[in-house]
C-alpha cells in the first residue's frame, strides 16, 4: 500500500468529491479497500471514509463517519471475475453516485459532513488496520476535491491524467503526483 502523510487531501466536510480509480480484484470474500481516508481504532466515530469492495457482495462500497453515526453504500453490481474495472463515487451537492465502468450502479440523497479525519490517505489499505488490504491492482488513482466529475453515464478515462511528477515514498515505492489549482489530488501507482 501507498499514503500519503497530507491528512487534508482526503477531507472533504460537505463539499462536492469524485474519487476514482483503476483496480483489478484478485482475492474475493473478504472486505477490500482501494482508497481510505478512514481513522481505525478509537471512539466510535473517528472521522473519515473508505472506497472498497464488500466481502459478503463483492459490490462496490463507500463508507463515511458523519460526526454521530456511519454510513455505508453498496453498489448493485458484484465483481468478482478477475477484469479490471473503473470506479467512481461521487458527491454533488446531496446527490451521491457510484458508477462502476461509467455506468450508475448506486444513487441516493444524503446531507451528510464527511467528518475529518487525522489518518493519512492510503491506496490499498486502511492505514493503521489490520486486515483491510486490497489483493490486486490499482491504478490511476484520482481524488478530486471540490469537483463532481459525473452525475451520469460516462466513458471512463483510458490514459492517465494531466502531467506527472515521480516520487518514491517511504516504503521506497514508486507513485506519481499532480496537484492543479481547486486543492485536487492525482495519485497514481508506477
Amino acid at each position: 500500500f501507498i499514503y500519503s502523510k497530507d491528512t487534508n487531501i482526503g477531507n472533504f466536510g460537505n463539499g462536492d468529491f469524485t474519487v476514482d480509480c483503476w483496480f483489478k480484484t484478485v482475492s474475493y470474500g473478504a472486505t477490500r479497500r482501494l482508497v481510505t481516508n478512514w481513522t481505525s481504532g478509537g471512539s466510535p466515530y473517528a472521522g473519515g471514509w473508505y472506497l472498497g469492495i464488500d466481502g459478503g457482495t463483492d459490490a462496490i462500497t463507500f463508507y463515511w463517519d458523519y460526526g454521530s453515526g456511519l454510513t455505508q453504500v453498496y453498489g448493485a453490481t458484484a465483481i468478482a471475475d478477475n477484469n479490471w474495472h473503473h470506479v467512481a463515487v461521487v458527491r454533488s451537492n446531496d446527490d451521491w453516485y457510484i458508477f462502476l465502468d461509467g455506468v450508475l450502479d448506486w444513487c441516493g440523497y444524503y446531507t451528510d459532513t464527511i467528518e475529518n479525519s487525522t489518518q493519512y490517505l492510503c491506496v490499498g489499505k486502511i492505514y493503521n488496520a489490520n486486515g483491510s488490504s486490497f489483493y490486486g491492482y490499482i491504478s490511476n488513482v484520482r481524488i478530486s476535491k471540490g469537483i463532481a466529475r459525473w452525475t451520469k453515464d460516462f466513458t471512463p478515462p483510458d490514459q492517465k491524467y494531466g502531467s506527472w511528477n515521480e516520487l518514491v515514498d517511504d516504503n521506497r515505492k514508486k507513485i506519481a503526483v499532480y496537484t492543479e489549482a481547486g486543492d485536487q489530488c492525482y495519485v497514481c501507482l508506477l
